[in-house]
């Protein structure tokens, strides 16, 4: 097994990819995007599941938005504990769905929501 290290443009913006040797290239840099986007999606419900949560004092989301914090920060990639996308994913749905318990309405429109 090998773990890559991901940096963007900043030092906030970092995390460990496991992946085998017998690995493709091409594989493994659709997996590291795909999780880049994913990881892009829970900042997006962090910063606003944050500004929700105190509105509505939903403690679901607040905990939703707790946990996925401290799996995408740089703590956790120190801590050199690898991201997988599973668990990626599995953030977005708990956010999507205490998103919709604090703000009961009609979602199916919303862009956010079509991932």
């Amino acid at each position: 097994m090998v773990v890559l290290k991901v940096k963007g443009k900043s030092e906030k913006e970092i995390f460990l990819y496991e992946t085998s040797t017998k690995s493709a290239i091409d594989e493994v840099v659709t997996e590291i995007v795909e999780m880049w986007n994913l990881r892009l999606r829970i900042k997006w419900y962090i910063t606003n599941g944050e500004e929700l949560a105190k509105e509505t004092g939903c403690e679901q989301l607040k905990k939703a938005v707790e946990d996925a914090r401290e799996y995408t920060s740089v703590e956790y990639a120190n801590r050199r504990k690898p991201c997988e996308k599973g668990v990626l994913e599995e953030h977005i749905k708990v956010m999507r769905g205490a998103t919709m318990i604090a703000n009961p309405q009609d979602y199916s429109k919303d862009p956010a929501c079509q991932w």
